[in-house]
């Protein structure tokens, strides 16, 4: 009989110990998907589009870290102290968005600010809000570091959120996000782009 109790005391640990290691490694695993958060509003008082770029902050210090560009000028990585690092970031993130209308020809887009807040770093650009209600994105934020990089774009138009997952094989195309005269979704509902 004791060997059958200890038998099942091994089993009960042997599982235990399994169930603890596949907590920790689900936790350590969701903590390293790569992605961002793009959201563009319409602001139909002042005729603009409002953009807005999340990104966390551990992913933008981990490629400070890395590159030799932000290295050679910004020493220390800490994006929460360093405002020489968060202008330069900022100005990255800036160079890998784009928007276009109907035309395919980008739209100036301006830039109004970053900050830190918690444990992400925001970026803020604005633009007008073009001619057709056509809207065409690029986003290839970190894919040039991380080929599994996910950037999301958020488009809300009267309280309705069109979105697009922009890859690595998209960093070159515009993608439509939005059709027709009255900012409709492609195919007239919501995008699975």
């Amino acid at each position: 009989m004791s060997g059958i109790r200890l038998l099942i005391a091994k089993t009960i640990s042997i599982t235990y110990v399994a169930i603890v290691m596949l907590v920790c490694s689900g936790s350590s695993l969701a903590h390293q998907q790569k992605e961002s958060y793009t959201s563009i509003k319409f602001n139909t008082k002042t005729d603009k589009l409002e953009i807005t770029h999340r990104i966390k902050i551990h992913d933008a210090e981990h490629i400070i870290g890395r590159d030799a560009d932000f290295l050679t000028t910004n020493s220390a990585i800490d994006l929460h102290q360093n405002i020489n690092a968060q202008q330069r970031f900022a100005d990255y993130v800036e160079k890998q968005f784009s928007l276009a209308g109907i035309d395919l020809r980008p739209l100036a887009l301006a830039s109004i600010g970053f900050e830190v807040d918690g444990k992400y770093f925001w970026v803020y650009q604005e633009t007008d809000i073009p001619d057709g209600g056509v809207l065409y994105v690029k986003n290839s934020v970190f894919h040039e570091y991380w080929p599994e990089q996910v950037n999301h774009v958020n488009v809300e138009v009267d309280k309705r959120i069109y979105s697009a997952r922009l890859n690595k094989r998209d960093q070159d195309k515009w993608r439509r996000v939005l059709a027709g005269p009255k900012a409709q979704p492609v195919s007239g509902k919501k995008s699975k782009l």
